[in-house]
This record gives structure tokens, sequence and C-alpha cells, in this order.
């Protein structure tokens, strides 16, 4: 089963309001940004085994002692884009001088969000054949490196997809 957020009809009612205001929107003009953690030790959430219903399951945790991570704050657009290595406040105060506008997002949506699926493409990249990294320095160069060698029609792609995205929504 997916993990999905939790919608209130507010958060629903938002949504909806956003698709139907932004259906006619120039998405190619738009600048996405997220941020990711990225571990030593591989990604969050990707761990599952398959157990025997009748007996208790087990837990598994591969950082009994911490390990090390690195978060990263990002921008993405249909045309070139830069990297940069934030967080979402620092973030938000470099959209703020180069006069970048916010757009009002709606709240639970990280589906509607494009450069989400530009984070699990760096994941699925960096932490390829369940790569593991001993240095912070190691575990960020990797990452720079996948940031750097993606194409930029995978950007594009991204962001002509929100149409289909809002569509989606709306019909529900």
């Amino acid at each position: 089963m997916r993990r999905v957020p939790r919608l209130t009809d507010a958060h629903k009612h938002r949504r909806l309001e956003f698709a139907g205001t932004n259906m006619g929107t120039n998405w190619a003009k738009f600048v996405w940004s997220d941020e990711n953690k990225f571990n030593l030790d591989g990604c969050d959430g990707q761990g599952s085994y398959w157990h025997d219903i009748r007996k208790e399951p087990m837990y598994f945790s591969r950082r009994n002692f911490g390990g090390g991570s690195l978060m990263i704050w990002g921008l993405s657009a249909a045309s070139p884009r830069p990297f940069s290595e934030r967080t979402k406040r620092a973030g938000t105060a470099f959209l703020n001088e180069h006069s970048i506008p916010i757009l009002d997002w709606p709240p639970c949506s990280p589906d509607l969000n494009p450069i989400e699926n530009l984070g699990g493409i760096l994941v699925q990249k960096v932490y390829a054949n369940n790569k593991q990294y001993r240095t912070i320095n190691e575990l960020r160069l990797a990452v720079v490196q996948v940031w750097d060698a993606i194409e930029p029609g995978i950007l594009e792609n991204l962001a002509n997809s929100m149409p289909s995205r809002l569509l989606d929504l709306i019909s529900g």
C-alpha cells in the first residue's frame, strides 16, 4: 500500500481550487524547489521484507549510531537549473533575494510538484545497486554528479506534466 498524505475537506477544497485556477498556466516559466535528505547508508523508507503473518513483524535499522546525512535544497525549471545545498529557510531567502515570487501552493500536495519526481530520480541514481557512502564529501560529490547529469528534457517533461497532474486532481 502506498503512503499518501491525509487530506481534510479543507485540503481537498484548496487543491481543487488551485487546479481550477491554474489549468491554463504556462508552467514552463516556473522554478520548482524542494529539499531532499541523503543518508550515508542509503535512502529512507526503502526497506521491506516478507514475513509470516502468524509471527510478530521484525524491525530493522541501519542507523544504530546515527550515521550521517546531507540535506540539499534544489531548484529546477524547464530550462537549465542551479544546484544549491541549503535548508528550506535559506532557500526561501534565496528566492526572496532574487525576486522570485512564491506561488501559494495547496497543502498536502507533493503529487502536484514535479520536482518530487526529480528527487526520486536523484535517489535512484545516487543509491543505484544499494550504494552506500563512507563520508559526507563522497555522498555530496555523488549527488552533485547525478544532478549535473540530468538531461534538460527530463525537466521540460516534468514541467509539461502539470496540466495532466491538475486534470487528474480535478477528475478525482
